[in-house]
């Protein structure tokens, strides 16, 4: 009863009371994992999205341990069938909270047709160029070395005046840098940006 009035206001139309954030919280003390509504095919996909959105936060906080094998009916099922849409939905939602390699340790090898591709990452940054070469050694060694955001400036400052109007190139290979060291994880990226105020 209790989830039930918790759900009907998380997927009240057309927008919850409060922030859906504030329904999983509630809901992560109350159920640890087992039950789960059968009722996926015949929901208002704007609530399937939200139960998406609940689901994937709810597996983060429990190590992403589900007995995935019990959702094997759904790689039958038509790629536009509610259940198989959840389940997409659902790993795909897991790994932005976490990485495609750990969520893929979790899933069982016939999920593997509906888990999202491998993210390409694009590292495009000229090492052919000496200078540049040089400039991305600093930039991952002060990351090593938690440089502050000042000594960073400084590095891409000093690369700017050395190579005239290297202004650009050194704000582009900064980023490139920082957003390939930080690539693993959402997290990642998002705490190397805070840290440098980007």
């Amino acid at each position: 009863m209790i989830l039930e009035v918790i759900f009907s206001q998380l997927m009240r139309l057309p927008d919850p009371a409060s922030l859906p954030l504030f329904y999983g919280s509630i809901i992560l003390e109350l159920c640890k994992t087992k039950n789960m509504p059968q009722r996926i095919a015949t929901m208002h996909m704007t609530c399937v999205d939200r139960f998406v959105d609940w689901f994937s936060y709810h597996m983060s906080n429990f190590e992403y341990r589900w007995s995935w094998a019990d959702w094997d009916d759904c790689l039958v099922l038509n790629q536009h069938a509610p259940k198989r849409y959840f389940v997409k939905e659902v790993i795909e939602k897991c790994m932005r909270f976490s990485y495609r390699e750990k969520i893929s340790e979790c899933l069982p090898d016939s999920f593997e047709e509906i888990a999202p591709e491998y993210p390409l990452i694009s590292y495009s940054v000229d090492e052919e160029e000496r200078s540049v070469k040089e400039l991305v050694a600093q930039i991952e060694n002060a990351f090593r070395n938690k440089a502050t955001p000042e000594e960073l400036t400084e590095i891409l400052q000093e690369f700017s005046r050395q190579e005239g109007s290297g202004a650009l190139t050194a704000l582009s290979t900064f980023f490139a840098v920082l957003l390939n060291s930080a690539k693993k994880t959402f997290s990642h990226n998002f705490a190397a940006m805070t840290k440098y105020h980007v």
